[in-house]
């Protein structure tokens, strides 16, 4: 719409005058042009914005403006030429034109638009062209025009370079592991990858459940090592890769790391110290995992000599912990020197029980002789793991403690172990505390206090083990504790062979005490000493009180049946 001037008045440009009667001055005369374009121009901005014109709203051209339908429309074009047609038609394109394009065809890539004013390339932020899916079909493109190509501004892809702050699209290759070997995955992707990258994530679907340590092969490139989230640089662990799980791998540069399966599904030994340097460390690796319940997890641990350790997990009842044995065969109360009770003859005795020991045993644990209170073995968590063909030796002194300090195998707290050919030696006490402890050919020799003690409401159920010439006592537990021995031996220890003090309980099925200094069999104030089957065993020669004697003046008992 052009200026219009005063009627009769020849230059375009002149302005109206007002009429004044008092100078007798006439007033400029509007030409009907004056009101009838300005009312066209208006309601053209309204209806090609699709609004129909009403005299009850005089918002409407503000609301048309606002709306920019007119700058709206619909591609008819095909795969990565765009065609469309606004109203009115453009002539020219305009530096800083805008126009919102649905798109007809997901692009494939490099794309072009025809808006009217002839083909012009679709750019990036950065100049680059468009790639397969940047235009998705059904999607809305915002495209601004800026003097030689139309700018795509609402990408949402890699434009702008890194550190801009520009948001990334990526879609993450996936393919299905086509490897037939547990712990080597196969991942042949389409189009091949032929570089990596640090930081590029990859998808695969796995083939097979990993035993350990694993590796990925991408379309032929050199096997890069798996490791697990959590698990540091430890190889993978038994089901930390299973079959039919959909894995993201992600590349640091050097490793493939992944989020892993947190089962155990299988029987695994995991080895110390050639694949994790001592029993704690391995213990360590399997907190991140659950065992099943049909699994069974053991450390095998190698000929060695190791530092004390302690066990903690939440499947412990799964878990094995398990020795190397020079000899084949659990030891029995035939393995061990047993001379006599006196001092001379218990040094003699111990002296050559840990040298029948160190021939038996490959594995031992070294009790260290500091002051504190150490442990060679301990359950510090729940379940009842199993301990297996291990030798637990200490200084072969006595820490001056008065129930004991150095410790062979404990629990502490209710806490609960197995223990199955397992001996201890020269220690303050073989096996003690106030927890659960299930002993089979479980032994002690040589233990300045006690070969084991349930003390505070334990239970201790050993059989087939014997606790040989120990200072103190063989077996004894007290203050509510119970403790049983099945085909046992106690023998040549420096007091008690097996006792009960202070409200416990002691029972002795089938079993041999004998040549011990105070009693063979003992009950102290208000407890109870119980043995069974006494001849078939080997049975015992003194007792304290007198066997099915009356009830001492303590309220102590043994019964001999």
């Amino acid at each position: 719409m052009e200026y219009q001037q005063p009627f009769g008045v020849a230059n375009t440009d002149a302005s109206y005058i007002n009429g004044d009667p008092t100078i007798s001055r006439a007033g400029s005369i509007p030409p009907a042009e004056v009101f009838e374009f300005p009312q066209r121009e208006l309601i053209n901005i309204i209806t090609k914005n699709f609004i129909t014109p009403s005299d009850a709203d005089l918002l409407q051209a503000m609301k048309a403006i606002r709306s920019q339908r007119a700058n709206y429309v619909q591609d008819t074009g095909s795969v990565n030429t765009l065609s469309v047609a606004l109203d009115p038609p453009l002539t020219a394109y305009t530096v800083g034109l805008p126009i919102k394009v649905k798109v007809a065809n997901t692009c494939t890539g490099a794309s072009t638009i025809d808006a009217g004013a002839g083909r012009v390339a679709i750019k990036l932020m950065n100049g680059g062209g468009t790639a397969a899916g940047d235009l998705p079909a059904g999607g809305v493109c915002e495209l601004v025009y800026d003097g030689s190509a139309f700018q795509l501004v609402n990408f949402l892809g890699s434009g702008g370079g890194a550190g801009t702050g520009t948001e990334f699209l990526i879609k993450i290759p996936y393919t299905v592991d086509s490897s037939a070997t547990p712990n080597i995955v196969i991942a042949n992707f389409s189009p091949a990858i032929t570089t990596l990258t640090a930081g590029d994530p990859l998808l695969v679907k796995i083939a097979n459940t990993c035993t350990g340590a694993s590796v990925l092969r991408v379309n032929g490139l050199a096997d890069k090592a798996i490791r697990a989230n959590g698990g540091g640089t430890s190889p993978l662990l038994q089901g930390d890769l299973a079959v039919g799980d959909v894995v993201l791998f992600l590349y640091d540069g050097t490793n493939f790391w992944i989020q892993p399966n947190p089962i155990i599904s299988a029987n695994t030994t995991l080895s110390v110290p050639s694949a994790y340097a001592t029993v704690d460390a391995a213990l360590l690796a399997i907190r991140r995992k659950t065992i099943a319940q049909n699994a069974t997890l053991t450390v095998q641990i190698a000929t060695s000599v190791i530092a004390p350790f302690s066990v903690n997990h939440a499947n412990a009842d799964r878990i094995i912990i398990k020795g190397t044995m020079l000899t084949a065969g659990n030891l029995t109360s035939g393995n061990f020197a047993q001379t006599g009770s006196s001092s001379g003859a218990r040094a003699a005795d111990s002296a050559n029980n840990i040298a029948m020991l160190r021939t038996k045993f490959g594995t031992e644990v070294q009790v260290p002789g500091n002051p504190a209170f150490t442990a060679g073995i301990e359950n510090v968590g729940p379940g009842t793991p199993t301990i297996q063909d291990i030798l637990v030796t200490g200084p072969n002194a006595y820490s001056g403690d008065a129930v004991a300090r150095w410790i062979g195998v404990t629990v502490r707290n209710n806490r609960l172990i197995k223990t199955f050919n397992v001996s201890c030696w020269g220690l303050d006490c073989g096996y003690y505390g106030g927890g659960t402890i299930i002993g089979s050919y479980t032994h002690a020799s040589g233990c300045f206090r006690y070969g084991a003690l349930a003390t505070t409401g334990a239970v201790f159920a050993f059989d087939h083990s014997g606790m040989f010439g120990g200072s103190l006592n063989g077996f004894y537990c007290n203050q509510n504790s119970w403790l049983g021995c099945d085909h046992g031996w106690s023998n040549f220890n420096g007091n008690v062979g097996i006792g009960c003090s202070d409200a416990a309980q002691a029972t002795s099925l089938t079993s041999q005490h004998s040549g011990n200094v105070s009693a063979d069999v003992a009950a102290g104030p208000l407890s109870y000493m119980l043995v069974l089957d006494s001849t078939a065993g080997g049975g015992f020669s003194t007792s304290s009180p007198t066997a099915n004697g009356p009830m001492s003046a303590f309220g102590a008992v043994v019964v001999s049946a």
